[in-house]
């Protein structure tokens, strides 16, 4: 299971995928079972909000590779109250849902308006 959020600042990492089938249709490689990943890019979201495992291999594939990560504790730390750390709570949870359904391909195509409406009637269900 992954705890961090890791964000790349230079270089390149290989994702290889152990189970493709295992993993969301919207995250699957569009061919074979691995993809690179470059400055900007981040793994680990699930993993933040969720302790999710992580679905991939990670491989540097360049000479140099620097990265910034951060836990969700990290970042609640960052608030100055328990109201403050609830808010951001909140967000980050929303935020997750609001990217993860824009990865549905017939979904990222929707107009922003429309979108909104349909993530009201979005339910998070967890499975222990």
């Amino acid at each position: 299971h992954t705890t961090r959020l890791t964000i790349i600042e230079s270089g390149d990492v290989c994702l290889q995928v152990a189970n493709p089938d295992a993993l969301p249709y919207f995250m699957r490689p569009s061919s074979g079972n691995s993809f690179v990943l470059g400055p900007g890019s981040f793994l680990g979201m699930r993993g933040l909000l969720h302790g999710a495992p992580m679905g991939f291999k990670v491989t540097a594939v360049s000479d140099e590779l620097h990265t910034l990560s951060i836990t969700y504790e990290e970042i609640l730390g960052c608030g100055d109250t328990d109201e403050e750390q609830r808010e951001m709570a909140s967000t980050m949870a929303d935020a997750m849902q609001g990217y993860l359904l824009r990865q549905i391909p017939q979904l990222k195509r929707l107009p922003d308006r429309t979108f909104q409406r349909l993530r009201k009637h979005a339910e998070q269900v967890t499975y222990e």
